[in-house]
Parts: structure tokens; C-alpha cells; sequence
């Protein structure tokens, strides 16, 4: 990538998730019917069903960083995550 080109960047605002319409959703995938194939065909079926529920119940916002940015404003939204800790374990605990 050119360093000179833009680059446009999606942080996914995850303490801002609808936790339990996700859960639900979760609970209800029939996993035996979407979880077919070879293991590489299961793999991408289960990261698209993951990745399809993130859009849907996560909300984001997308921005475009500009050539001569500094690091310390791109990474706002790290310094902003760490503030508000994951709840992936509770996506991971439907799962169970």
C-alpha cells in the first residue's frame, strides 16, 4: 500500500452492540444445516453467518485516514476500545 493513498477504516463500536437480539439470533442458527461440506466450505459458512450478524447488531463507523495524519489521532479508536473492554465471550458463550 502507498502511504501517500487514503485508506478508509471501519471501527466496529462493539459496547454500543445489541447483545441480546445477537445472542438470539445466535440461538436460533440451525448450525447443522448451515455447517455443511468440507471444513474449509464450514469455516467460511460459520465466519459469514458471524460477520453477517456483526453488521446487522453492531453498530460502526467508517472513516477515511488522509496522508500526513498522525498515529496518535488514528488510533483514537484503540485508546477508545480499551475503555470499553469486548463482550465477544458472550457471543462465544451461545455457542456452547
Amino acid at each position: 500500500m502507498d502511504r501517500d493513498e487514503p485508506t478508509t477504516r471501519t471501527n466496529w463500536l462493539w459496547w454500543r452492540a445489541d447483545w441480546e437480539a445477537l445472542r438470539a439470533e445466535l440461538s436460533q442458527t440451525n448450525w447443522e444445516d448451515r455447517l455443511t461440506g468440507t471444513l474449509n466450505e464450514q469455516v467460511e459458512a460459520f465466519t459469514s453467518h458471524l460477520l453477517t450478524l456483526q453488521s446487522k447488531y453492531v453498530p460502526c463507523q467508517t472513516y477515511k485516514s488522509r496522508p500526513g495524519d498522525q498515529p496518535e489521532e488514528q488510533g483514537l479508536a484503540t485508546t477508545e476500545s480499551k475503555q470499553h473492554p469486548s463482550q465477544l465471550r458472550g457471543i462465544y458463550s451461545c455457542l456452547l
